[in-house]
């Protein structure tokens, strides 16, 4: 019995480590994926700017002008939208996004509790098996 318990102790111990492992490289993976959604939005946006600016130059000089100045006023309209909107769904996901953090590290934290507790139980299983069966064994060489 504690050859196997300790086998499977064993087991227990390199499964958290690959866990810890695991949640240590989650933030750093999230945000290389986010990085990297980034990067490749960005690229499309200055793909973008660049036909926007063939386009231009492919009008005549006066219709280049005023493509110019829509698209400078289309620019800017775009960009106050985007604040504003930012501005009102970065308060309400603020919110939102701390309520759930708040939710998911409660919730972890119980899970590692019930992680622990469920090796002290192991733990005491074990050894309170170990005693029975050496308690047994002695009973039977002096039967």
């Amino acid at each position: 019995m504690a050859k196997i318990a300790s086998e499977t102790f064993t087991k227990v111990s390199e499964r958290a480590k690959q866990v810890e492992e695991n949640i240590e490289s989650a933030d750093a993976k999230r945000r290389a994926d986010l990085q990297d959604r980034v990067t490749k939005a960005h690229e499309r946006a200055a793909k973008g700017a660049d036909e926007l600016d063939k386009k231009s130059d492919e009008v005549s000089a006066e219709a280049s002008a005023l493509w110019q100045t829509a698209k400078k006023n289309w620019n800017t309209h775009v960009q106050n939208l985007h604040a504003a909107v930012a501005g009102k769904e970065a308060k309400l996901e603020l919110h939102a996004a701390v309520r759930d953090a708040e939710l998911a590290e409660n919730y972890a934290a119980s899970a590692v509790d019930f992680a622990l507790a469920a090796i002290d139980e192991a733990e005491y299983a074990v050894l309170d098996a170990i005693l029975a069966r050496l308690d047994a064994d002695d009973l039977a060489a002096t039967s």
